[in-house]
């Protein structure tokens, strides 16, 4: 998770589960309470940090481990640094930004009655969240997709759904062969 020039950043483990950590050195030294790393010639500059990735990253998650991630963040962002949760998919749904910008959308399925869907997460005042539809049926769309989209005639359409038969049929029997 971690970036190709940059160190500390990345997704790090906490006692309880896991948080993401942005480009912040030194400061976030200073907020893990591993000060000395700052000076530490092994991590003094951004090439030195990068050749020892391992070390300086092995002691980061070794000193996050002590406390829940909630305590981390908590820390991290009372000083400004960059840092989120990682969540499971069950805490998604409820975490705040989440729910404030309506991410987790529900609306009515043909087959499958009530749903949940992931909402657009650009939001602009264009966007009207009425305007989401549920997912289409399987052809749904197709007559609309080659007819306005496609611009195809009656005639070439027919010619496809002609071409699109004989396939079934050739399927059909191949699979019939081999069952």
């Amino acid at each position: 998770s971690g970036h190709l020039l940059a160190v500390p950043f990345g997704a790090y483990k906490t006692k309880d589960g896991w948080i993401t950590i942005g480009v912040s050195w030194p400061r976030v030294a200073r907020t893990l309470d591993i000060e000395w790393t700052v000076n530490d010639p092994r991590f003094t500059t951004i090439d030195n940090r990068l050749k020892n990735r391992a070390e300086l990253e092995a002691i980061i998650t070794e000193t996050l481990s002590q406390y829940d991630s909630k305590t981390w963040l908590d820390m991290l962002r009372a000083d400004d640094i960059p840092a989120g949760p990682v969540y499971n998919l069950d805490e998604v749904p409820n975490d705040p930004q989440v729910q404030h910008n309506k991410i987790i959308l529900t609306m009515e399925h043909s087959l499958g009655g009530q749903i949940k869907l992931i909402g657009n997460p650009i939001k602009m005042p264009t966007i009207d969240i009425k305007e989401y539809t549920a997912p289409p049926m399987l052809g749904q769309h197709t007559h609309e997709v080659f007819t306005e989209l496609l611009g195809y005639s009656k005639e070439k359409i027919k010619e496809l759904e002609t071409e699109q038969a004989n396939h079934l049929r050739e399927l059909q029997a191949r699979y019939r062969k081999s069952a």
